[in-house]
């Protein structure tokens, strides 16, 4: 809570210094085309403001491209160009002549008529498609590690990962895949996949209630298919890229196939998935941790464990590499199986 109060407080400052600009531009007429970001040591950017949420604000410089500045750093704003409000209940409004007093702003319509704002009211600014529910926001990840041997040892290995979200105003739709599959003098010594998909609705702007559908198959550790349907609470508890936390504690229904064994388990479980990622080893490095948890509520001995930590560094553009471990624990594995799987991958992927 302390990060999302101080994150709000930051964007309220923001755009006080923004509004306050903008009045004292319609007072004394200032006619300048560029956009100016006057900083807290006293240098200043030019450029174009493109908009502003999450305690940072976005400007379109010429010589140093797109640049995000936190609110912080910021002294005052001045924006001659028409910018756009979005407040909290959806509503959006035009930027008419403004004044601030007491943490208020006052809204000119083309009538004449003035209302009377909050800065707490105010969501963003210059609000993307996406965020009004027009159209969807895609981003993802895609890799592939593909090892070919041949000689005394004929050796074949192809993985794969895809990690894709799209979002729309306040809905956001994911879907997650990996698999490994590998021989030697062909034959199969490694064929596992898995597949989530889940649906999200945001309350606020960290805070979500969501559902998920996840598929497991693991041959080569007995399990034919492990399935589980179930909700959760979604918390975005840091999101800013020195650190983000996410959780996702739920309850779901289990059903789990076994081969060998011949065993089918039928429960009800906890399950948790979190997703954490740093880049303190360099601005555009990218330190991960992944884990969904799955926890027998009938038989509380049983614990599944799918635990991925890796590095990942850019290599050009949008391509990077990625050097992971995956730990998947399985303390329920039937009799003569090993209870905990350890991979190490090196991965070339592409993210949009």
């Amino acid at each position: 809570m302390p990060s999302h109060y101080s994150r709000t407080k930051r964007l309220s400052r923001l755009i006080l210094g923004l509004l306050f600009m903008l009045s004292v531009s319609v007072v004394e007429g200032d006619d300048t085309t560029l956009d100016r970001i006057l900083l807290t040591d006293g240098s200043q950017i030019f450029g174009t403001v493109l908009g502003a949420s999450k305690g940072q604000v976005e400007i379109r410089t010429e010589f140093s491209g797109t640049l995000m500045i936190s609110a912080d750093q910021i002294e005052s704003l001045y924006s001659g160009q028409p910018l756009v409000l979005q407040l909290k209940d959806g509503r959006l409004l035009k930027a008419q002549p403004i004044s601030i007093a007491h943490r208020k702003f006052v809204v000119t319509t083309a009538g004449g008529d003035h209302t009377t704002y909050s800065v707490s009211d105010i969501k963003s600014i210059n609000p993307e498609p996406w965020m009004l529910g027009q159209g969807f926001k895609w981003s993802g990840f895609v890799s592939f590690s593909w090892d070919i041997e041949s000689g005394n040892t004929d050796k074949n290995e192809l993985d794969y990962l895809l990690d894709t979200k799209w979002r729309k105003g306040s809905a956001r739709w994911i879907l997650k895949g990996e698999g490994e599959l590998d021989k030697v003098s062909n034959e199969k010594n490694a064929d596992n996949w898995t597949l989530m998909a889940k649906s999200d609705h945001f309350l606020t702007d960290t805070r979500y209630w969501g559902a998920a559908l996840y598929l497991e198959s693991d041959q080569f550790a007995d399990l034919d298919r492990r399935t589980f349907v179930g909700g959760y609470y979604g918390w975005q508890w840091f999101g800013k890229p020195r650190f983000t936390l996410m959780t996702e504690p739920g309850l779901a229904y289990v059903t789990e196939d076994f081969i060998v064994a011949s065993v089918e388990k039928k429960y009800i479980s906890s399950t948790w998935n979190i997703d954490a990622s740093s880049n303190m080893l360099g601005k555009k490095t990218r330190l991960y941790l992944n884990q969904v948890g799955v926890w027998n509520l009938e038989a509380t001995e049983d614990l599944v464990l799918n635990t991925r930590v890796g590095l990942s560094v850019p290599l050009l553009r949008k391509v990077e590499v990625a050097a992971e471990i995956k730990l998947e624990f399985d303390s329920g594995a039937p009799e003569g199986f090993e209870e905990l799987d350890q991979t190490y991958k090196i991965r070339l992927g592409y993210r949009w």
